[in-house]
């Protein structure tokens, strides 16, 4: 039998520990720098993460300060516009003696803005007596089962309070428009300051979201 191919391959294995023995070292050395090169990499991947993370989180708070803060004004003017348009037609109201028409008004170019849905006053009793838009009204409002229940509650507080500020209903379908509107309200009185009625402003419910559009929130939010 050839012993030859026998001893070559043995001897290549006893080179091969014997080199591994003198260099075991520099060997096991690359490997081990490699895992410190590719751990510190990571490290260093993650700390710019979070990092970035934090320096968008940062971002995002400012933009929603700064955009809570200008629809905090926003409604604030909104509000204080209404207030005063409630003011004005209580005192035409009650400087013409019961006789403004609001309709006439309307065709003359007052309340067109889109915000204003409708404006009715209505009498002591809940009845409309004029209104920017044609009013469909079955039921006057002093009834029970009155045909809007915003509306409805609006006047009672009205009849036992009198306080004269502005009033703010609950969000409701408007009964022959179908629209989705918050109605503000007004105290009207008589001579002797007992309750003479109310005066109502519906305002779209959309519109207190047209702040908030994509152009200031993108299409996906902040």
């Amino acid at each position: 039998m050839n012993r030859f191919p026998f001893f070559l391959t043995r001897s290549r294995y006893k080179y091969a520990c014997a080199f591994f023995k003198n260099h075991y070292a520099q060997i096991l050395l690359w490997p081990f720098i490699c895992s410190l090169v590719i751990i510190a990499l990571w490290l260093f991947t993650y700390a710019k993460i979070e990092d970035d993370k934090k320096s968008l989180q940062v971002s995002a708070q400012k933009d929603v300060t700064a955009l809570s803060r200008s629809y905090a004004q926003y409604l604030t003017r909104t509000l204080e516009q209404l207030d005063q348009v409630s003011k004005h037609i209580k005192y035409d109201w009650e400087t013409s003696r019961r006789h403004l028409r609001l309709e006439d008004l309307r065709v003359q170019g007052m309340f067109t803005a889109p915000q204003f849905t409708r404006i009715a006053i209505f009498d002591h009793q809940g009845k409309v007596v004029t209104s920017t838009t044609a009013y469909i009204q079955t039921q006057n409002l002093a009834q029970e089962h009155a045909q809007d229940d915003t509306l409805r509650r609006l006047y009672h507080f009205h009849q036992q309070n009198n306080s004269s500020e502005m009033q703010i209903g609950l969000p409701g379908a408007l009964n022959n428009v179908g629209k989705q509107v918050v109605h503000f309200s007004r105290r009207i009185e008589a001579a002797d300051d007992s309750f003479d009625g109310m005066i109502v402003i519906s305002v779209e419910a959309s519109y207190f979201s047209t702040f908030y559009d994509e152009q200031s929130m993108g299409q996906s939010g902040l």
